[in-house]
């Protein structure tokens, strides 16, 4: 297996807040404990047809924040398959952190 080349998780959501900005605005950001790792487009919750939603920016930075658990997720299950191929019960666990991951990522 490769060595990890992406940002170490878990990653989580923030609303930055630039209140006294020339241009007062508020970043919808993704982060770990020490980095920025992206920033969303989004309306900010005011009406505006060129940016996203907010509901749907949320439910994107939901999905973008899950993704180093859903990957570890992912890989456990491959790992519990390959090593265990006939033990059912092992497998069952990784379905288990798969749902988890899931859950994580819709909301």
């Amino acid at each position: 297996m490769s060595t990890m080349k992406y940002t170490p998780g878990p990653w989580r959501i923030a609303v930055w807040d630039y209140l006294k900005a020339e241009e007062p605005r508020k970043d919808l950001v993704i982060q770990n404990d020490t980095n920025r790792i992206a920033v969303l487009d989004w309306d900010e919750g005011k009406e505006n047809p060129y940016t996203i939603p907010e509901p749907q920016a949320m439910a994107n930075a939901r999905l973008i924040a899950a993704a180093p658990r859903m990957l570890a997720a992912i890989k456990s299950v491959v790992d519990l398959y390959e090593n265990n191929p006939d033990d059912l019960e092992t497998l069952d666990q990784g379905v288990i952190l798969l749902r988890a991951a899931i859950a994580e990522a819709i909301g």
